[in-house]
């Protein structure tokens, strides 16, 4: 009778030492790498790889199928949403900016009283997501050579964390040498000329040598 050699091991869910004996299991440990100490470790590593596996196949089908299925596709739901909101008395949307979009109405308004460029992009350098950055930031309207930033911020900058990404944000491009100012979609809406001289006087400001 051939001794079959034991194949030592561990369970792939908790780590504990495992002694593979059987022919069946030794073949599945050669062709998968996993052995396990427990049927019930066997139960809990399978039932974590089927979650994890049923998450990719929602993240991947997931968005299509809600641009697909969105009801705002349809001309009708469109009109009939569109007809509630000027019975209520709600203003027309602001066409939202950021990658992939063009500015929108309040920062180009902004940019054009200026002569300024918008989403201007500033690169956060090599190693920047081992630091806790993204690869870089784009800035609503910016005059480069002045490192003068200014950011027109909408309703979703209200939120906690939004906040937060700002704040690290212009942390950062003070920390490059640029001066950032910011205002709201309704300031510069209602008060264009307001903001344009804000701009303006930091401008005198920072040309004003300090004397000591």
């Amino acid at each position: 009778m051939v001794k079959v050699k034991p194949i030592g091991a561990k369970c792939t869910w908790c780590g504990a030492p495992v002694v593979v004996t059987n022919k069946y299991k030794r073949a599945t440990y050669r062709k998968t790498g996993r052995a396990y100490c427990s049927e019930d470790c066997k139960r809990k590593w399978l039932s974590r790889r089927f979650s994890e596996t049923m998450a990719a196949t929602n993240r991947k089908y997931a968005a299509e199928r809600m641009r697909r299925n969105n009801p705002m596709h349809r001309p009708g739901v469109r009109a009939k949403v569109s007809k509630a909101a000027r019975i209520r008395g709600w203003p027309a949307s602001v066409k939202r900016g950021g990658n992939g979009h063009g500015p929108t109405v309040p920062e180009r308004t902004l940019s054009d009283a200026l002569g300024w460029p918008t989403h201007i992009t500033v690169s956060c350098g090599k190693g920047s997501r081992s630091a806790g950055l993204p690869s870089h930031y784009k800035i609503d309207v910016a005059n480069p050579n002045l490192k003068i930033a200014i950011e027109v911020d909408g309703r979703s900058h209200n939120t906690r964390r939004r906040q937060a990404q700002d704040r690290k944000k212009e942390a950062f491009l003070r920390g490059q040498g640029w001066i950032v100012l910011r205002f709201t979609n309704q300031e510069v809406m209602d008060d264009l000329a307001g903001c344009v001289w804000t701009v303006m006087s930091t401008i005198l400001k920072s040309k004003t040598p300090t004397h000591t």
